[in-house]
């Protein structure tokens, strides 16, 4: 059962304890008794705390405010990454993008703003859609209501995702104090630079001190994150009251009146945001549009070049490995003398079109061999591997063949390093450019770790089993 009104819960449990002792005093007679009640209020305060309270968040999250020039600028840089994917992409694939691209450009200029309501169930959404549908600020304004957000136990993404490039203007509904749920998802969104009004509706269900407090811790705990003219509390409906008056016979005569919804302090916000801050929203939302198209364009010349680079990898791990049956070397070593794995390295780079010099990827070499030592991750393959060759029929092999099935393992383990290290190369490397070596370890342990699944590792090592001993590259 959830549990509505959280600040009243807490309320409750300071009353039992100041407010009603002679009452307590009557039940509980002994100090077992006591003990008993003040675990029971310490522990709900404990899972208040954790559920509801959340500390301040840092300023960074607060949504920044995107103009025109950026919002261009960043519609330069896509179309040179498109020109870019011309000789690398499909025709197809290339033609999708430059279209939705030319759409963003013309929907910088258009009139109406997208305001989305969102929030959990039985916030309001509806309630409060139609009311603004109706209300004097409805002008180029089309509102847009989601799905109940927070059905599941973990938060859908595509959601998130749509809410980010879908709305100009989020109407963020809670009908209490924010729940660690509600925070979550309202932190990507603000991650994404996504506008956002908070709503506290449905405020007529608490006395009005329980409203001002909620409203004030609201504040107080998203000071810096959400503006608080930004945190409004309204009624989006009228609220059935009965209304008793006393008869001159001394009879009653009871009646149901109306009190009105009260989103006055909403409207007077929603005009200023949406129609005084208009340019700026659609500003900001084609920005993050343009943004997500950049991302998607990027993704599709790396998965391109992936699929070039990974023929490379495979045939010079092979070489390495063969290169070693026939002379063993300690895998290190191998790994940065080898004229295979520098080869391999030029190659993959010319996919890519880097400009790493020699004496970068003979520093990538060493960094990577070094971390190798470090981690005692040689031993830890070549141990996992000899735990595979035990469910095998094959009872023996001679070393040469261990080492060089491992050679060529590290030689894989290293491409790859590299080629996810160039992908997330957003500027050509020059000579000049400094290599970002943390980066570079980072994804080698990443992919080490990935590739130490048994399934992974098994196939890897039957494959070697066939191709070293024959010579089969």
């Amino acid at each position: 059962m959830k549990i509505k009104k959280p600040v009243l819960v807490v309320g409750m449990g300071i009353s039992l304890l100041v407010g009603f002792p002679g009452v307590l005093g009557h039940f509980l007679t002994g100090a077992q008794d006591w003990a008993i009640l003040s675990v029971v209020i310490a522990g709900s305060g404990l899972w208040f705390s954790k559920k509801y309270l959340k500390p301040a968040i840092p300023a960074k999250l607060s949504p920044i405010v995107i103009g025109k020039m950026e919002v261009v600028e960043k519609i330069s840089e896509t179309q040179k990454l498109l020109k870019t994917l011309e000789a690398e992409v499909s025709r197809e694939v290339l033609f999708t993008l430059e279209e939705r691209l030319n759409k963003l450009v013309f929907s910088l200029d258009r009139s109406v703003v997208q305001a989305v309501l969102t929030g959990g169930q039985k916030v309001g959404k509806s309630s409060l859609k139609n009311v603004l549908e109706l209300s004097k600020i409805n002008q180029q304004i089309d509102w847009l209501e989601t799905d109940s957000l927070l059905k599941e136990t973990t938060i859908d993404q595509e959601v998130i995702k749509y809410l980010s490039l879908k709305a100009d203007l989020i109407l963020f509904l809670i009908t209490g104090d924010l729940t660690e749920s509600e925070w979550a998802i309202i932190q990507q969104l603000l991650e994404k630079q996504v506008p956002l009004v908070l709503v506290f509706n449905k405020q007529d269900q608490y006395l009005l001190e329980e409203r001002v407090l909620i409203l004030n811790k609201l504040n107080e705990r998203l000071v810096n994150v959400i503006s608080p003219s930004d945190i409004l509390s309204i009624s989006a409906v009228s609220v059935p009251i009965v209304v008793r008056k006393i008869q001159p016979d001394g009879s009653i005569q009871e009646r149901i009146d109306y009190l009105p919804e009260e989103i006055k302090p909403l409207e007077i916000r929603l005009k200023q945001r949406l129609i005084e801050e208009r340019q700026k929203l659609i500003c900001s939302n084609t920005w993050r549009q343009v943004t997500q198209l950049k991302q998607e364009a990027r993704e599709q010349l790396n998965q391109v070049r992936k699929e070039r680079a990974l023929p490379i990898i495979i045939k010079y791990q092979w070489l390495v490995g063969l290169a070693v049956f026939a002379n063993p070397l300690p895998v290190v070593d191998c790994l940065v003398n080898a004229t295979f794995s520098t080869q391999m390295i030029v190659e993959i780079n010319d996919i890519y079109k880097q400009k790493l010099l020699p004496k970068h990827i003979k520093i990538i070499l060493v960094t990577l061999s070094e971390l190798i030592v470090k981690l005692g991750l040689v031993e830890l393959t070549t141990q996992s591997m000899l735990n595979l060759l035990k469910t095998n029929s094959v009872t023996y092999l001679a070393g040469a063949t261990i080492q060089a099935v491992s050679a060529a393992y590290w030689t894989n383990i290293a491409g790859l390093s590299v080629i996810e290290y160039l992908q997330e190369q957003t500027e050509p490397l020059s000579a000049e450019s400094p290599l970002d070596l943390k980066r570079l370890k980072d994804k080698f342990q990443q992919i080490w770790s990935r590739s130490q699944q048994k399934e992974i590792l098994s196939n890897f090592l039957k494959q070697g089993l066939s191709r070293i001993p024959s010579g089969v590259v």
